[in-house]
């Protein structure tokens, strides 16, 4: 059986990396990115006048086009999310856990909330979801 390419996905930290807070990444796609996740920090006391430090965007910026989602929208629910594909179960919170699953392949999100908050969950989740 031969393998169709079917591209590369690339992984792009932009931030964060050494760094406490100024979590950015960037994950591409042909002619998609989707940003995971973006942090920013607060300056340290010697930092006169500047109010808060973010990560370097320049290659968002030169590539906004490609800016399809900004996926962090988990993050504003206190409940818990599992990505799982095949026997793997990961916490969607987790940005190394995301990491380590096969992005080509289907995902499944499991989301562990009461039912009074899934259609919240589900109403601001919809543009990600297929």
């Amino acid at each position: 059986m031969k393998k169709e390419n079917v591209g590369s996905v690339k992984v792009i930290p932009l931030g964060g990396l050494e760094q406490i807070g100024m979590n950015i990444t960037a994950i591409e796609y042909d002619d998609s990115i989707v940003v995971v996740d973006c942090g920013l920090s607060f300056p340290e006391e010697e930092m006169l006048g500047i109010d808060l430090i973010i990560p370097d965007v320049t290659y968002l910026k030169e590539n906004i086009d490609k800016v399809k989602a900004f996926v962090n929208e988990i993050t504003k629910f206190d409940t818990d999310f599992d990505l799982v594909s095949g026997r793997y179960v990961i916490d969607a919170k987790s940005i190394m856990g995301i990491f380590s699953l096969d992005l080509s392949k289907p995902i499944d999100l499991c989301i562990h909330a009461d039912e009074s908050g899934i259609e919240e969950i589900l109403n601001v989740l919809k543009p990600y979801l297929v």
